[in-house]
Formats: structure tokens, sequence, C-alpha cells
């Protein structure tokens, strides 16, 4: 059984902490009722407050209420009553959520990078603020380092200093397995902040990759010039390598800022395709100058609703390492496309459709003069109801067809409500364009499975907004006839205006009359008439938008000066200028090892400037109605990421003599709004990211700069990861001139007694800004660490490299056993493979000695099943004899 209650007042209500707004208005006519009586409930029916609706039927309360927890609301006129239980919020928090404590501070961290090696040094700075930005001054945070699924590394108590920073470093070791890694910040018992850092043994990649076209804009017929250049991240070109080019295109829609609100795009076209349309890919080799060149002819195997985006990728294998890069350009089937506008998309029935036709030249705009033929389709959808899901059918029938001058307007009759799709045809060129309208009348709802039938969309432009700016609000509703109740909330509704819906959309404004603060919301709630039939239209529909603050207030500038390039092994001068006191680190990384992660800049500013969450609990009675409500939706199918950039993959373990580019400065005072470094560059020769942080107690600034570290020469080894004795390797050594004048280079080398490097060319001649590649012979002869020092002599000048390369021994791991039993003299042949190895003798004259290994073996052999745990025992029980005195085996 159900219990009903009958009554013509709908009530709504937002309560926070602080007030109360209830809005009434009839069901049956969705008009305001003024003069209700309201009255406000708490636990076992205690009245927390009341008062009376104004003309626009809201009555607003402000009493701390929530402290006893509001249970109910009751509203009654002279002929009728109603309530409002307050238990399910609807989008919004409960009541119980509004008072539970928040922690008040939150914690961003800065890793220096996000992916480390294993063995280095961690770098991170921990900023404590809250959402007002105000520092969390010397409290003492707890600090987690732990496996993201495993054990805790490291974990201390740390005290934040009086701008709420603190400077967290931690030094893996031999234990820190390679994986993935979370830093927690705790306060109290509270988890304020994380992020997750990877430990891999990868190598940084030394070049990038560029791809460059004749056009942006490209005829389906048109010749595409590609040109791929690769080049060191120190600026010598990437010559000779390998790699991959790839070409795949997918549909886009065409605008014009000239045709603005025209649709150049036939919907039903896209619908009814697959989404690739063009697919091609290439071994490609670069020439000398690290670089490649080709023309493309490029065709289509479907025809296309609008324009394509066409996704140029390379991958260029610089030895074992691919690195990627990707260019946009845009191809245009079409020599003429149609544009299309309807003046209204949405109009009652007896209205005429009204609209205008443009065939232009995509590339210049130029308007064209062609005959064009458009048809109009009626769009019916039908549903049934089974096993508690919504089935859809779509059926198209053409009810009008008529010819056009391109440029030319239209009118034509409409003669039934319903949905509806306009398309325009240029049948000499193929092309056509399509637009999307309905008809309504006061008896019919236009429904359909694409609606989001209990959303309201809310649009005003988007900017940071102030005490006393205006908000120009535009609503879209899928009720077209009711009211809009607009109101404007933070931690109580600060403004709302009442407007009479008619046609399923609206224009307003709000005026922003108290103080901003973290921001604010537009809550657009729209009910309907319940004398109005629909099985489907919901009687209330709702939308949230939030209202940017303006805080910049809280915004350091951060002036960086450095030099755009500088050698290895030399000292970098920066200099730093804040615009407030503030501490300021200085990170500088990498830039190869940044993109393995694609880490961009920090955004801490965003990061504590977030949207605050809603601060009023929203409830009504409409979902209590009878009706049906539904929300349907169409499934698409297709490849809409194949276009997607990927995460370039990590390159394997290379050794520990790779050692990433990354120095971290501390915290440093900028007491008087300067600060100047000297950072002490070592062997390393690439692009480098600076980032300078800079923080007081209630500010943010970051500014980043790139600086490019080459010599004049340099010496680039492609070494292997280990050498096996007995290995015989190839090595190919590439040097680079980065100077404007040819050199002539002299290569040599020093190396350890373990290993021998045969240089097979020792005097280079090498052009200005290029490289040339040798092959040396790398020879390993015993098992050890060993050193390999390249150096290179040139103009009277020496430079090396230093690498460590370890020799193995080309066996396996493994451990021999000999034994036997006699009275004579016994002798045993040792392999080849355990040449070096370390052995053990074991004589005894009990014959346990003999099998002491295997009974060893088989009783702590670590058990884990039924059978295995038995075998156990089994064996424990026949050794009993021979374990009494012998303390090996027993214990």
């Amino acid at each position: 059984s159900k219990v009903l209650y009958l009554s013509n007042l709908g009530i709504t209500a937002n309560i926070g902490e602080k007030q109360a707004f209830v809005s009434v208005l009839s069901l049956n006519k969705a008009q305001a009722v003024s003069n209700a009586e309201v009255q406000i409930y708490g636990a076992n029916n205690e009245l927390l407050a009341q008062t009376k609706t104004n003309s626009d039927g809201i009555a607003i309360i402000n009493k701390e209420m929530l402290k006893q927890v509001a249970k109910g609301i009751i509203v009654q006129t002279d002929n009728d009553k109603n309530f409002l239980a307050l238990n399910d919020s609807i989008s919004s928090p409960s009541t119980e959520q509004l008072l539970e404590d928040v922690e008040r501070f939150k914690a961003h961290v800065y890793f220096q990078s996000r992916i480390v090696r294993p063995k280095a040094k961690i770098n991170a700075l921990l900023t404590i603020k809250d959402r007002d930005f105000i520092s969390a001054s010397k409290l003492p945070v707890k600090v987690v380092f732990k496996e993201l699924y495993g054990k805790k590394v490291h974990e201390k108590v740390y005290h934040t200093n009086k701008y709420g920073l603190i400077d967290f470093q931690y030094q893996l070791d031999a234990n820190d397995q390679a994986g993935t890694y979370k830093l927690e910040v705790h306060l109290g018992e509270s988890l304020i902040g994380y992020k997750i850092i990877k430990v891999e043994a990868f190598m940084p990649p030394k070049i990038e990759n560029s791809i460059t076209t004749d056009k942006e804009i490209y005829h389906i017929d048109e010749l595409m010039n590609v040109n791929i250049r690769s080049s060191y991240l120190f600026g010598a070109p990437a010559s000779n390598l390998q790699g991959k080019m790839t070409l795949n295109a997918r549909p886009i829609d065409y605008s014009h800022k000239a045709f603005k609100n025209y649709s150049f795009t036939n919907e039903s076209l896209a619908k009814s395709n697959i989404n690739s349309y063009i697919e091609h890919s290439e071994e490609i080799v670069l020439d000398d100058k690290g670089e490649f060149k080709m023309v493309r002819k490029n065709a289509l195997t479907q025809k296309v609703p609008s324009v394509l985006e066409a996704m140029l990728g390379v991958t260029i294998m610089d030895d074992a390492q691919p690195v990627s890069a990707y260019k946009k350009v845009k191809i245009y089937p079409y020599q003429a496309m149609v544009a299309l506008k309807i003046n209204k998309d949405s109009f009652e029935k007896g209205q005429k459709l009204e609209g205008k036709a443009v065939l232009i030249d995509p590339h210049t705009g130029e308007v064209l003069k062609r005959k064009l033929y458009a048809v109009v389709k009626h769009v019916e959808w039908h549903y049934d109801y089974s096993d508690g899901n919504y089935n859809w059918d779509k059926e198209t029938t053409v009810v009008d067809r008529f010819t056009l001058d391109s440029n030319e307007t239209f009118s034509r009759d409409i003669l039934r409500s319903g949905d509806y799709i306009i398309e325009v045809h240029d049948r000499l060129k193929g092309h056509s364009a399509s637009q999307n309208f309905d008809v309504f009348s006061w008896n019919y709802s236009n429904i359909s499975p694409k609606n989001d039938l209990q959303t309201v969309e809310i649009k005003f432009e988007d900017k940071l907004y102030k005490k006393g700016d205006n908000l120009d609000i535009q609503v879209k509703s899928p009720i077209l006839k009711g009211q809009l109740l607009l109101t404007l909330e933070s931690d109580k509704v600060t403004n709302y205006k009442l407007v009479e819906l008619t046609k399923g959309v609206a224009k307003t404004s709000l005026n922003i009359t108290e103080d901003i603060k973290r921001g604010l919301r537009v809550h657009a709630t729209v009910i309907r008439a319940t004398d109005t039939p629909s099985m489907l239209i919901p009687f209330r529909a709702m939308g949230y938008k939030f209202v940017k603050p303006n805080r910049e207030a809280h915004k350091i500038k951060v002036d960086l000066e450095v030099i755009k390039s500088s050698k290895s092994k030399t000292t970098l001068p920066i200099k730093i200028k804040t615009s407030k006191p503030s501490k300021v680190l200085v990170s500088i990384v990498d830039r190869g090892v940044l993109q393995l992660v694609e880490q961009k800049t920090p955004n801490i500013f965003d990061f504590f400037n977030e949207k605050p969450k809603k601060q009023l609990s929203y409830y009504d009675l409409y979902d209590q109605l009878l009706s049906h409500i539904t929300e349907g939706k169409l499934v698409s199918f297709g490849a809409g990421d194949m276009l997607s950039i990927k995460q370039k993959h990590l390159a394997p373990d290379l050794g520990k003599r790779i050692k990433p580019f990354m120095l971290w400065s501390g915290l440093v005072e900028s007491s008087d709004g300067a600060v100047e470094l000297n950072v002490n560059i070592p062997e390393f020769n690439g692009r480098a990211t600076i980032v300078a942080i800079a923080m007081n107690e209630n500010s943010i600034g970051v500014n980043t700069q790139e600086v490019n570290i080459k010599d004049d020469v340099m010496i680039k080894p492609s070494f292997p990861l280990y050498g096996l004795v007995g290995d015989k390797i190839e090595v190919p050594v590439r040097v680079f001139n980065t100077t404007k004048n040819p050199k002539t280079i002299t290569l040599s080398s020093v190396n350890s007694t373990n290993l021998t490097l045969e240089l097979e060319e020792k005097t280079l001649n090498i052009p200005a800004n290029s490289s040339k590649s040798v092959v040396t012979k790398l020879s390993a002869h015993s098992v050890g660490k060993g050193n390999v020092v390249l150096l290179a002599n040139y103009d009277g000048k020496e430079i090396s490299k230093s690498l460590e390369l370890p020799i193995h021994s080309p066996y396996p791991l493994s451990t021999k056993i000999f034994k036997g039993i006699g009275s004579t003299k016994q002798s045993f042949t040792i392999p080849e493979a355990y040449k070096g190895a370390k052995a053990y003798i074991s004589l005894s004259d009990n014959l346990i000695g003999a099998l002491r290994d295997d009974l060893k073996y088989l009783i702590s052999y670590p058990y884990g099943c039924a059978e295995q745990t038995s075998s156990k025992l089994a064996a424990m029980h026949y050794a009993k004899a021979f374990l009494t005195n012998d303390e090996l085996i027993r214990n």
C-alpha cells in the first residue's frame, strides 16, 4: 500500500547553516503563491522558525538553524497545506554533511621531477595553506613516503616555516625498489595532500622532433609537403636516425568568422560514417641534416560531413629510445561548402521556418552563385518500456523539398509539431549542411533520447568576477514553459530572480551584491505546471554553474633573468625578482626528463584557488509527484581517440652511468624582492627547464624559463647496459661540432684493465654545426666494474666523457654440488662455467653427510598447500633419526 497526499502546493528549499530559502509555487499552474505560512521544524517537531512568502512565493529565514538540524518544512495557505521532508538532498550535500568538520588546510606537493632513477635523491616542495592562501605557519605535519601498494620507506614529523613550506628531500637506496611511490602529507589524522612519483631506470631523451608543412590548410587534391626535422636538445642535427611517420584524419566542423552561427556540417552523414577517413604510415631515415622531406597525395575512403583534421606524427629512434612529435593540419574535401543558418532552432506551431543558405569557397570565404537544393525531414521517436529501460526507435519522413539560390533567405510553413532536420545540398560539388529544429505547441512536448531531461544549461561570460558586477545569464531548459528560479549562492542565497519561461530559453541578469570570496554558484531551477501532459518531461529541471572570483591579489609576480645558452662545467648566474617579499626556490631539470611524464609548470595558485564545495542543501518534492521520468541516451560508436597523442614509452635501464641533470636550490629568502644564485652546471649537454617558485604568508608566484647547455665539441657514445666476458661489441660514438667553423678532432680512450676499446678512426673532420658517427670495438676480458674515458682533442683543448660499464660472467648464477662415498682419494673436475667460483667442502664419517643438502632442502622448502605440508611432515618423520645431533639440519 502507498499513502497519497493531495495538495496543490509545490515546495523547494535551499538550507544553509544560517539561512533557509524556500520557494512555493502552485503545482497545477506553476505560479508563485504569496502570503503562505512557512514553518521549519527540527527533531521532535520543534518549531525552529516561521515566516510568510512574498509576492514571488519566496520565504527567507536568516537564523542559525542547522545547529539543531532542520528536519522538515510545512507550508499552508487559507485552503491548502503541504510539507517537505528534508531527508534526501538533490545534487547537493545533506544538512548533516554541511555540519561536518572540514580540514582547513591542504597540501600541494611539487616534485622536482615526477620520475627519478633508482638510488636518486628526491626533492619536493610541500606547501601547506588554506583555501584563502593563508599559510600554515610553524605547524607540525607528518610526511609519509611509501610504495603505492606496499610498505612505508620514510615517515617523519616536519615543522613548516612561517610561510607554510617544507623543503622535502629523501635519498633512495639499494633497498628501494623500482616502481610507483606516493608522498602523503598528514595533519593530525587527516590526509591533506599527496602526489605520485615513479622510480624507473629510464634514459632521458636527447633529441627533439618537429614537423613543418608548407600549408596549414589543404584541399584534398593538393600535394602535402612535409618536412620532418630532428635535433639534439643542445642544437646539433640528429643525422641519419631511423623512424616512422604516420598520418590519421578525423572529421571536425568547419567555421568562418564572416558566417557566425552558420552550420557547415551534415550531422546525419557524420553519424552514419566510420571515424577513420585517412590512415597512413611509413618508415623513414633522416638525412645528414637530421631532416626528412616528403610529398604526400591524400585520398578519401568515404564522404566527409564537413572538413578533416589530420594528425601528422613522427617517432625517431635515438639509439634504442623512441621520441615522438605531432602536428595538426586541416584538409578541405570540398571546393565549395554550404553554410546554413535558421533564425530559431525552437519555435511555436504556426510560426514559419526562416533561414538563409550560402555557398562559399572554404579557403577564401568568397560567396559563390549556384542553385541549391533543400529537404526538410520530420523526426519522430517511438519508445517502449521494457525490463526497466526505455527502448527508442527513430523514424524520419521527408515533408518538404524546395530549391533556392545561394545567399538567399527562405521561409517555409511547418504544419506539425515535432523534431525536424533541414538539409541544403550543393549537387555539383557534393557538400551539404544541416540544422536541427523543433516546433512546439501548448499540448505537445518534443522528447527524444538525446535530451538530458532533468538538466538546465546555464551560460554567462567566462571571466573573473567581483562584488558589483552583473552576470548576464542565458538559460536553456528541457521544460519549455514554466517558472525559472535563479539563485546566486554561497553559504546562503545572496540574490535571486523569478522568471516566466515560455519557450525553453530565457535571458536575464543577476547583480553580485556581496563579497564573492571564494566564488559563487548560479543555481537554476525550472518548474512546469502539472496540468500540462507529458509522460517523460519531468516536473522539475535544474542546473548549477560556478562564478569565478577575482583573487589576483594573492599572486606574486616572478621575473626570471638567465642567459639563453651556457656551457657545461661552468657557473650559471640566475637573477630573480619578486613583487612581494617571499621565500624563493629554484629547480633546474633536464627537459628530456620532464618530457617523459609530460610534466608542466606547477600551477600552485589554481590548486589553492579550487572551487568551494556547495554550501547549501537543496530539497524539493517534485520527484515524488506521480510521473514517469527517464533519461534517454544514444550510443555512439567509433574511434574517437585514435588521434590522441600517446604517452612516450620509458626506455630500458641503461645502467648506473646515467645521471639525470637535476639541480635544487632549496628555500632562499627574498626579503628585498631580489635573489641572485650561481648554479654549477655539471657534465651535461641538452636543454634544461628552470622553475622559480615564490611563496609568502598569503601569496603564490611561479615562473619558468629554458636554457640550452652545450659545448663546442661533445661526445655521445652508445654503450650497452653491460658486457659479458668474451663479448666483442661494435659501439657507435657520435661526435658533435656545435660551432660555426669546421673542426679537426682527435679521439683517444683510457680504459680499465678488464676491457679494451679500439677506435677505427681517430681523427675526424667535422663541418660546422654538424656531427659524425664512428664505430669502436669493445672487448670484455674479465668480470668486474669497467671504466671507459673517451677523450677528444681540438684547437689545443681536451674534453672527456666518462662512464661505467659492468662486465659480468657469461654463465648464469648457479650452484654445482659434487658428492659421494669412498675410502680412497677422490678427484672432481670443475666445469669452465665455475671458473673463479667459491667452493665449500664438507667431510663426514656419517652417512647423513652425503645426504645433508638434499635433506635440508626437503625440510626447509617453503611448503604452502596441504599436500606440500604433509610431504614436509613425512620428510621430517623419516629424517628424525638423523636430526638429533645434527645442528645444521635441525636449525
